[in-house]
């Protein structure tokens, strides 16, 4: 097959839609695929290239300022340029596509995904990887309307098939859009190359020390910013004074910090700032559980998985059943605990901290658990079958 994927967001820029988007395009192209991705060139990287047999066509983009709307993100910019939309049209007059799947339904490219499905007249699949949400009523009012009037109809229903990445994400689809047939195909997980290096080169460079290292993976904006992880810290350091929180990712928000001085916590909680997707492995080396954000959005990330697949026990919310839960079961293969409650989530950490054993046991459950249901041999095999589907429905369409 020749696919074509578009995804505003792709690496270098760190982010789990573009750590999928190329790795799944990788998986494609070591099936036999022919892969091109268009995606935005926000950063000064090449604007063509070829990543592991992937062909990479960056299209320029105007990089939009850090708003509250869209929680302060740095890597949003708009691409739906004349002279874009004149290279897509360019390049699919010139080859012979026969599927699309655009990634990430907030980003405009996703509308060009639908334009060049339509123009080239091949199926296009749409796998959706943000919920459009905002703790402030106001602009999430905001982004409902924007959901259910410009995604909606000028993305989301135009797709021929719309993939969820797990059970909130469906449900989320079926809410907003009122698409009720969708597929499900999981975020796929690599086994991080854990090195003994660099656990000491990481712990070296935050100033670690030799205490136990509590790690949180992922941005931090206003639906994810560790409130409830920052505020078990006065609890856990009582009993554990060694111990130091390590947070992941780009600093949307200021709260984080305000809590950290208010608390008086600088140089127990760290923030990194954005940090280059092939340097997660490290920052799993030097860890010793990783815990979510905890407010406003339930379940297991991309990232949490990598922390599994890494063999650490994981601290996150409560699922509200059981199909969210999907086989993880709290202080087997991971551990939750109730919203809104930073003393649970230092007992949790503190009952873990206590027990090496334990910790052992549920990082190896979680991470037997992630090797079963997330293999990317699993994932591209899903997402090939889907794409033949497509593009049989379509060639017996035409034939009719």
């Amino acid at each position: 097959m020749n696919i074509c994927i578009f995804s505003n967001l792709f690496p270098p820029i760190p982010s789990g839609s573009s750590h999928m988007a190329y790795r799944l395009a990788c998986k494609m192209v070591n099936a036999g695929h022919q892969v091109t991705v268009f995606c935005a060139c926000l950063d000064g990287s090449p604007r063509q290239e070829t990543l592991s047999g992937v062909k990479v066509i960056r299209l320029p983009a105007l990089k939009l300022p850090r708003i509250g709307l869209t929680h302060n993100f740095q890597w949003f910019g708009f691409t739906l340029l004349p002279w874009n939309l004149i290279t897509l049209r360019r390049f699919f007059r010139q080859n012979k596509v026969d599927i699309i799947h655009s990634h990430n339904h907030i980003f405009d490219l996703s509308i060009a995904a639908v334009w060049m499905a339509r123009y080239a007249r091949v199926p296009l699949a749409l796998t959706l990887h943000t919920i459009a949400q905002h703790p402030a009523p106001l602009s999430n009012a905001a982004l409902r309307v924007l959901d259910s009037t410009l995604a909606k109809y000028m993305v989301v229903r135009k797709a021929d098939a719309v993939i969820s990445v797990d059970v909130q994400m469906k449900e989320y689809i079926q809410r907003r859009f009122g698409v009720c047939q969708t597929s499900m195909i999981p975020y796929g997980i690599d086994l991080p190359d854990i090195k003994a290096a660099d656990r000491q080169r990481i712990r070296a460079q935050y100033n670690l020390g030799n205490g136990p290292v509590i790690l949180s993976l992922g941005h931090l904006h206003a639906l994810r910013d560790r409130k409830e992880l920052i505020h078990a810290m006065p609890l856990i350091l009582s009993r554990r004074p060694d111990a130091r929180l390590l947070i992941v990712g780009d600093v949307c928000i200021k709260t984080p910090e305000r809590w950290i001085a208010e608390l008086g916590l600088e140089g127990k909680v760290i923030l990194t700032g954005a940090v280059p997707q092939k340097e997660v492995p490290a920052f799993l080396s030097a860890a010793d559980i990783e815990a979510h954000w905890l407010a406003n959005v339930a379940g297991i990330s991309l990232a949490g998985m990598e922390a599994m697949a890494a063999g650490l026990p994981i601290v996150t919310v409560e699922f509200s059943n059981e199909e969210e839960a999907n086989g993880l079961v709290s202080w087997e293969n991971i551990v939750t605990v109730p919203r809104n409650n930073p003393k649970a989530v230092a007992e949790a950490i503190l009952r873990l901290l206590d027990s090496p054993d334990l910790r052992h046991r549920l990082g190896q459950n979680g991470k037997r658990y992630i090797i079963e249901r997330f293999s990317w041999d699993s994932v591209g095999r899903q997402s090939e079958k889907l794409y033949r589907d497509l593009i049989d429905r379509a060639t017996a369409s035409e034939e009719k």
